[in-house]
């Protein structure tokens, strides 16, 4: 099918996305877009982003979060995530587990701050956004992710703010 051939596409360019990154426990560490814990991450929090993001400003969800997450399964499947959860409590709970294993990097802190500064043009801002996804996060996350993501990436005022809506 056109989704098996899509997904096959995409991991093998992933195979030349490799690098290295300093991890919440200070070493570095080489990686590959293709590891398995890397693919499960960036499966579970677009999975989140998406969901979140839809529940907070886009409505109802034929079927519920559960039916959400359950299609959104398919896609971690086609691209090699073990056993991709198939309820939102399984979601919370998947993230949860990463918990110990994420921090966040000035660089990156940087982005998301010009990302919400009032004072920077819409064009810097979108660009700001655009730098986020590139580094493997994006706003809706950060914007409608559990607090415990939030205080990693210092916008408890930005919850706040939300919750003042």
């Amino acid at each position: 099918t056109a989704a098996r051939r899509v997904s096959a596409h995409v991991r093998q360019l992933h195979e030349s996305v490799r690098g290295t990154y300093i991890g919440a426990d200070g070493d570095r560490h080489s990686y590959c877009a293709n590891d398995p814990e890397l693919t499960e991450w960036v499966h579970l929090a677009f999975t989140d982003a998406f969901l979140r993001s839809h529940q907070r400003w886009g409505g109802e969800i034929p079927g519920g979060a559960d039916a959400y997450v359950r299609e959104w399964a398919v896609a971690g499947e086609l691209m090699g995530v073990p056993a991709p959860p198939r309820s939102e409590a399984e979601l919370d709970a998947r993230l949860r587990s990463f918990d110990d294993r994420l921090t966040s990097r000035a660089t990156a802190l940087h982005h998301y701050r010009g990302l919400n500064s009032r004072a920077l043009p819409t064009t810097e801002r979108v660009s700001a956004a655009a730098r986020l996804v590139g580094m493997g996060t994006g706003p809706s996350f950060v914007c409608s992710s559990p607090n415990r993501s939030k205080r990693a990436w210092g916008s408890e005022s930005t919850t706040a703010a939300n919750r003042a809506r």
